[in-house]
């Protein structure tokens, strides 16, 4: 009973999945069964990339129109911009002389950072460009 088993459930580049019923006892079909991803080359490929056909694993995404990779960590890409951020502060702060070394230079910066890092985050946000940078 070849219907008990269920599909194969690959992901396919249309949007669609495998229809095929698996043989013996496996998960996937003969053609997906032990298709491993394409950029990582560790993980189990469960989808064809929507814009190559590229065999991608859960881990992996479409970056540019030929290269592959992990998906970015959300905490990561915050972490970078706020990194960014408080450079350029530092960076204006360094430059108007008012670099805080003392205690009340460093109260006076507070503001000043604050101010900055909202702005930058802000924008960046408003833009649509608080995403991880992609290269080719």
């Amino acid at each position: 009973m070849t219907g008990d088993r269920g599909i194969c459930g690959y992901g396919l580049r249309d949007g669609s999945y495998c229809k095929t019923t698996p043989e013996d006892d496996e998960h996937r079909c003969s053609v997906h069964l032990g298709l491993l991803c394409a950029s990582c080359e560790k993980y189990e490929a469960l989808y064809e990339c929507p814009h190559d056909g590229t065999p991608l694993c859960a881990q992996c995404q479409h970056i540019a129109p030929t290269v592959h990779g992990p998906r970015p960590d959300p905490q990561d890409v915050v972490r970078e911009e706020l990194s960014r951020a408080l450079e350029m502060c530092l960076e204006r702060l360094n430059e108007s002389e008012r670099l805080p070394s003392t205690g009340p230079q460093r109260r006076d910066s507070a503001p000043i950072l604050l101010q900055d890092l909202l702005n930058h985050i802000a924008l960046k946000v408003l833009s649509g460009l608080a995403q991880p940078e992609r290269g080719e």
